[in-house]
This record gives C-alpha cells, sequence and structure tokens, in this order.
C-alpha cells in the first residue's frame, strides 16, 4: 500500500510540473483599427493598435509588427510602438488605390515566442467632378440653367436627391430645382431667381463670371466638393432683348407638323415673364398635340437657346339648350365617360337651359340626368366627321307629360317621356320611378310600355 500511494504522489507532481511549463504563452488581443472605413478621397490614414499578453500580463518589450494587405494581394509592412499599455503606429495608404477589404495582420515577438491576429477594414473612394462640356455656362437671370456632375461611391454612379446637393455660384448659394440621374452624370437643374423677381436676384448675383463648386452630401459626416473657376456668366434678363423673331413655335401630332404664327409678345422685366400670343390654325383637327416653344437669340460669336413644350388640346364642343315642348327650362346633367382612358367630363345646364362640353373624338358613354330620368348611351362614337355636331342645340330633345293626340284606346297613361339622341350609340337604357295606383313602378313593369 505505501508503495502504491509514493508512486501516485510522483505521478501527481509530474503532472503538475507539465501543466507549468505549457502555461507559459504569448497573445495579440484588443486589436483597434481607427477608423474602420478608410476613404481615399480623404485623408487615407489609419491608426493600428493591439495588446500583446505573456503569461495573462500585458508586456512592453516586444517587437509588434504589423503587415497590412490590400484585396490585390499588395502587401505594406510597419511596427507598432509601445505606448500607455499598448502597441499603436499611424500609417498612410497613399500607395494603396484599390477599393475592397484590406487585412492587418499583427504579430508579436517575445522571448522566443510568436502570435499573430488579424482583423479586416474596407477601404472606399468618393469622387464628385463637374462636366464641363465646353466654355462657360452662358446663364441669365430669370432662366433654369443645367448642371452635369459625375458623383460616384466605389467607382458606381450614385443618384443623390436634390437636397443632398449644395450649389454656389460665386458665394451666393442657389438651390436645385430638380436632378435626373442618368448611367454616366447627374443632371442637376438650378433656379437662378426661384423668388421671381429679378431686380432682388439682380442685387444678389450681379452680372459677372463667377466660380461654380458643388458639393454632394452622401451622408451626415461624409461629403465632397467639385469646383470649376470662372464657369458662370450671370447675365441681366434676356427679356429685355427678346423680339417676336426670336420665338419660334411648332405644333406636333396627329400627323401634323406645322409652324404657328406669333402674333405678339409681351414681357415683363420686373417678373421676367412673357406672354406669347400665338394664332393656332383654323384647319388642325380635333385631338391631341403638343406645342413646342423655342427662344434663339445671337450673342456675339454665340447663340443661346432655350425651348420647352406644353400639351394642347383642340376639343370639340356638345352645346345645346334643354327645353320641353313648353319651352320651360329642364334642368339636365350630363356625364361623358371615355371608354379608353376612363376620364370623366361633366356639365350641367345654367339658369337658361343651356349647356356645353368639351371633348376629344372617341367613344365614350353617356349618362344624361333630366329630374327624375336617367337615360344612359352606350358606345357613343363623337367624330368631327360627324355632321350632326352642326346641329346645335338639337343633338339631345327632352320632353315629359305633353301628349297632343290624347291617349290610345284602351291604355291608361301613366307617363309620357320623349328623349331624342343625334349622335350615333350601341344601346340605351331609360330608368324612372313613377306612381302608379298608390305603387311605385320603372319601365320593365308588367302593363307599363316603352
Amino acid at each position: 500500500m505505501r508503495v502504491k500511494k509514493t508512486g501516485l504522489t510522483f505521478f501527481l507532481v509530474l503532472i503538475f510540473v507539465l501543466n507549468s511549463v505549457s502555461a507559459q504563452s504569448l497573445e495579440v488581443t484588443d486589436i483597434s483599427l481607427n477608423p474602420s472605413v478608410i476613404w481615399l478621397d480623404d485623408d487615407p490614414r489609419i491608426t493600428i493598435s493591439a495588446r500583446c499578453i505573456y503569461n495573462g500580463s500585458s508586456i512592453s518589450d516586444a517587437t509588434v509588427s504589423v503587415e497590412i494587405q490590400s484585396p490585390g494581394g499588395l502587401t505594406t509592412p510597419g511596427y507598432l510602438w509601445y505606448s500607455s499599455g499598448r502597441y499603436s503606429s499611424s500609417f498612410r495608404l497613399d500607395q494603396f488605390y484599390e477599393i475592397g477589404t484590406y487585412t492587418a495582420s499583427v504579430t508579436c515577438e517575445y522571448n522566443g515566442y510568436t502570435d499573430t491576429r488579424e482583423k479586416t477594414f474596407n477601404v472606399r473612394e468618393m469622387s464628385l467632378n463637374i462636366i464641363n462640356e465646353g466654355g462657360e455656362i452662358n446663364a441669365y437671370m430669370g432662366d433654369v440653367i443645367e448642371i452635369k456632375v459625375d458623383f460616384r461611391v466605389d467607382g458606381r454612379p450614385v443618384s443623390l436627391p436634390k437636397n443632398d446637393f449644395r450649389i454656389y455660384i460665386g458665394e451666393e448659394e442657389v438651390e436645385p430645382v430638380s436632378v435626373i440621374g442618368t448611367a454616366s452624370y447627374q443632371k442637376i437643374s438650378v433656379d437662378l431667381c426661384p423668388s421671381g423677381n429679378i431686380e432682388s436676384c439682380m442685387n444678389k448675383l450681379p452680372e459677372g463670371l463667377y466660380d461654380l463648386e458643388v458639393t454632394a452630401c452622401y451622408s451626415s459626416d461624409k461629403r465632397i466638393t467639385s469646383k470649376v473657376k470662372n464657369y458662370v456668366r450671370v447675365n441681366s434678363p434676356l427679356i429685355s432683348d427678346l423680339t417676336e423673331d426670336d420665338v419660334d413655335v411648332r405644333i406636333l401630332g396627329n400627323k401634323v407638323f406645322e409652324r404657328v404664327y406669333v402674333e405678339s409678345m409681351e414681357c415683363d422685366r420686373q417678373s421676367g415673364s412673357c406672354t406669347v400670343k400665338l394664332n393656332i390654325p383654323s384647319n388642325l383637327q380635333p385631338g391631341s398635340y403638343d406645342l413646342f416653344l423655342s427662344l434663339k437669340k445671337k450673342f456675339g460669336d454665340s447663340y443661346y437657346t432655350v425651348e420647352d413644350y406644353i400639351p394642347l388640346q383642340v376639343v370639340l364642343q356638345l352645346s345645346g339648350v334643354m327645353k320641353d315642348a313648353a319651352g320651360d327650362v329642364v334642368r339636365t346633367v350630363i356625364t361623358l365617360t371615355n371608354e379608353k382612358t376612363g376620364q370623366v367630363i361633366t356639365g350641367t345646364t345654367d339658369y337658361s337651359g343651356r349647356y356645353a362640353l368639351d371633348v376629344l373624338p372617341g367613344d365614350y358613354s353617356m349618362e344624361i340626368r333630366f329630374g327624375g330620368t336617367i337615360v344612359r348611351f352606350n358606345n357613343v362614337t363623337i367624330s368631327n366627321d360627324d355632321l350632326l355636331l352642326a346641329l346645335s342645340g338639337n343633338l339631345i330633345r327632352y320632353d315629359e307629360g305633353h301628349l297632343n293626340s290624347g291617349s290610345p284606346v284602351g291604355v291608361r297613361v301613366i307617363k309620357v317621356i320623349v328623349v331624342e339622341f343625334a349622335l350615333p350609340f350601341s344601346s340605351a337604357f331609360l330608368y324612372r320611378y313613377v306612381e302608379r295606383d298608390q305603387g311605385r313602378c320603372s319601365y320593365d313593369q308588367e302593363h307599363h310600355r316603352i
């Protein structure tokens, strides 16, 4: 028993000694990267720090190195130096041009032991360039100018909303009206005088040549600025020099492309607006058109050109007077629904019984309400070629209760309603409640004839 006990004691001591030797260790801990995201367009600097732990205690006399590896495999070596309980150093990434994920490998060497740990960080890039399409921008107070910029994040175009751009012409900040993004650039529209007070705007931004500065705000703490010197020339309002000869108007649509005669043009310098009086060709067929207006003015050796368009509808008018056979006004509500577009047009008679509705050619469903009578017509065709449109006042007729010839023999007449409709249609429906023998009936009741 004593021999076994001694052997057991020796065995336990041996295990303790082995555990004591293996407990000697070196470890890299608490790697810190600041910042965690590097922007190449800013100061591409990163601070790397870490701690070296030997046998559970922080040490200050180890050799600590770092190797920074780019996504493409390019490496940069360096050393970390001890200060205030940590090994740290700052590095500039000037030699790096890649965006993506980088790896920082920190190695600690001490007393013949070595340990390495890794930590990753991201490198990104943001760029902004004002696209100069040749020469300065010739702007006129009251005008809307277009500025093209190429804004990219990590090499890809990014479209920002208008509120994320700040634009300065000289020292004066101007607000974007809209931003339209394309695959290669963003087009920013800027109103030089959004208030419309030209005189006040000219006081803030007098005639002259100005620098253009554009700032894109990608986030609350990340923005970038691009500037072009002597790029925007501000001139007095163009309206002071415009005449009818500088205006060209064209109408396009329904196989028509025709020039429109400009009768006159009156401009208000204070408001910065012009009123153009046009003579629309009388031979235009009813339908939808686009009216294009362009201004072209020569200044020196160059031309200033601007254009815009508005939709124009040439309509047919359904008009007339609603009176019954006795000459009394019949209050009427007319509703047309375009069967193709769903557009609803509604008109009512005035105190004299007159009505007028402007419609485009097409197929409609039409509902006419004469007091308690409702008539619906389906697939009503309205065409400029229909000669019935010339029957002004006679397209719709209505009468109630005027029977001059008396009732037919054997028939009790409750109500006589006459509706005349001059336009072509496919089917119709008439609905009217009338009193009969203390009850109510409509046209499809038994013994009720239409």
